[in-house]
């Protein structure tokens, strides 16, 4: 439960206290229900892939290709080299960097 300025329907007073799922007004205790869509959702992690490169053409390349959400994002000559982007890509989109010297570095 938290104290928000926002202005009751009823009386147009701003003293309200925010629950989960409702917001009370202070002044005259009228109770109104939030929705739950109107919350944001969280957004579904990217889907990163390791496959072959492939040339415009088709034509498939010795090389690597790293695609996130199904777009071009790296091309390395290793599957080691793809697999290790892949894995610090899912790293830093979790929020957990191996050293906080590693996270300036990225700046």
């Amino acid at each position: 439960m938290k104290m928000t300025k926002d202005e009751c329907l009823k009386c147009g007073g701003f003293s309200t206290l925010r629950f989960p799922c409702t917001v009370k007004c202070l002044d005259c205790g009228h109770t109104t229900a939030t929705s739950h869509a109107t919350r944001p959702r969280p957004l579904p992690p990217p889907e990163i892939t390791v496959s072959r490169y492939r040339k415009e053409d088709g034509f498939p390349t010795r090389h690597f290709a790293i695609h996130v959400n199904g777009a071009l994002l790296a091309v390395t000559v290793y599957r080691k080299g793809a697999e290790a982007v892949r894995a610090k890509l899912m790293e830093m989109l979790a929020g957990r960097l191996a050293s906080p010297a590693m996270a300036a570095n990225l700046k």
